[in-house]
């Protein structure tokens, strides 16, 4: 059979699950019923519950630029969300949670960070309490945002006494605690998102041993905004807002942690495009049909769902894993982007519409009547939080840019959502001799 005996369309569909700040692949059928009714979420937002830190370290970035346009950009938009103003709730997060008000009051709050206002609180934070606080008032419906430079904190009276108390338990109670929390989000179906920023700032900074120092405009300090909400809700909440938001208000980097969606992808083989000069292989229901014992072949997919860095070629080409259960050797050849490659036949003009990248693999010693091949990308999380984390903040060097423990913080919530088997991609593909 030759390959242009046949004109056919051939379309995979999977179901495209969204996992632990990860998107999986999962074979789905062909020509299967929309299940877009019966599926349905059956959690609706009805409830943004905004919290500020205001430990002592925050002062700073209220006289800033950045965090004031941020955070009521973020605020303001968020409230648009929900049925009316009185469905966003305002709180102060300090050693209690004090009110500042409902939706009505945005135009206050946001003035007052505008102009710099101090909201009273000098004493350091303990994280910990103040995100677990978040997290115990997060409800079914609601979507709770946490504004916060991220610092953890015993309080002042234990760092009196125990001045390395915040850098020994890094590492051990610090990030068990933090794990605990989203373990217990993770129970709950409630899964987290954090966006990362970095702004100027003009005021005291608090180093591990709760000392200070003054630091002006010149040093930029990053700050985090921590969105939690039930995983039929968030995904769709963040989408929205991302819309919403402002360009210069979208997040430098983020993370998300425990989302869980369905959607359908297709997903075509190309007629020509990759095919090898000798290849005689016809595109069937299942796969590829008269394979023979070697040759290539190109898949079409759209990837765009994907975090970015997992939609690097390069990355691509390192991570992804193909295996054909010992009855051929599989490779994956090359990774292309579609947008801007000008080399595809007309026959496959029509494969490539809407999809993002290209897969070539190449195939030897297809030993077998029929081989089940596996496309593998592991989910691991992008590691910028690690760039931004220090265990030496006492020195402007060792605080540059940079937050305490993030490292810590960031990792209790990876170990308490993710699992090993987790995939960003998982796909399968039948060869028939």
């Amino acid at each position: 059979m030759t390959p242009h005996s046949k004109n056919i369309l051939f379309a995979l569909l999977f179901v495209l699950v969204v996992t632990g700040g990860g998107y999986l692949l999962w074979p789905g059928c062909i020509n299967c019923p929309d299940d877009s009714d019966s599926k349905k979420n059956t959690v609706a937002l009805k409830r943004i519950n905004f919290f500020l830190d205001i430990s002592g370290s925050m002062n700073g970035y209220r006289a800033a630029t950045v965090f004031p346009r941020v955070v009521s950009d973020v605020l303001g938009k968020s409230s648009q969300l929900v049925p009316s103003l009185e469905n966003t709730k305002i709180w102060l997060a300090g050693d209690t949670a004090i009110s500042f008000g409902d939706g009505s009051k945005i135009i206050d709050f946001t003035r007052s960070l505008s102009y710099g206002i101090d909201f009273g609180d000098n004493k350091s934070s303990e994280l910990v309490k103040l995100l677990t606080r978040v997290a115990n008032q997060t409800k079914n419906n609601d979507i709770s945002i946490f504004v916060t430079d991220g610092l953890p904190s015993f309080p002042p009276s234990y760092i009196k006494k125990y001045k390395g108390a915040n850098l020994v338990n890094a590492n051990g109670p610090y990030k068990t605690a933090m794990n605990q929390i989203f373990s217990s989000l993770s129970r709950k179906n409630t899964a987290s998102a954090v966006y990362a920023y970095k702004s100027d700032f003009d005021g005291y900074y608090y180093d591990f041993l709760n000392n200070y120092t003054t630091v002006g405009r010149g040093e930029k300090r990053p700050f985090y905004i921590w969105i939690l909400g039930h995983r039929d809700v968030l995904p769709d909440f963040l989408e929205k807002l991302n819309k919403k938001l402002s360009k210069d208000n979208k997040p430098d980097k983020l993370l998300t942690f425990g989302l869980s969606l369905s959607r359908t992808v297709k997903l075509d083989f190309l007629n020509e495009y990759g095919r090898g000069i000798n290849d005689d292989w016809s595109v069937d229901e299942d796969g590829l049909d008269d394979f023979g014992r070697q040759g290539t072949f190109a898949i079409a997919i759209d990837l765009s769902n994907l975090p970015l860095y997992a939609q690097n070629e390069k990355y691509l080409i390192d991570k992804l894993s193909i295996t054909a259960g010992g009855k051929a050797r599989v490779a994956v050849k090359s990774v292309h982007r579609v947008a801007g490659n000008t080399s595809f036949d007309p026959d496959d003009q029509q494969f490539i519409v809407g999809k993002t990248h290209i897969f070539t693999v190449k195939v030897d010693d297809f030993n077998s009547d029929e081989a089940e091949v596996a496309l593998n990308l592991s989910y691991e999380p992008e590691e910028w939080y690690k760039k931004w984390s220090t265990l030496d903040d006492r020195t402007a060097s060792g605080r540059k840019e940079k937050t305490f423990a993030l490292e810590q913080f960031i990792a209790g919530a990876i170990e308490a959502y993710n699992r090993p088997e987790d995939k960003l991609i998982d796909l399968r593909m039948t060869l028939k001799d």
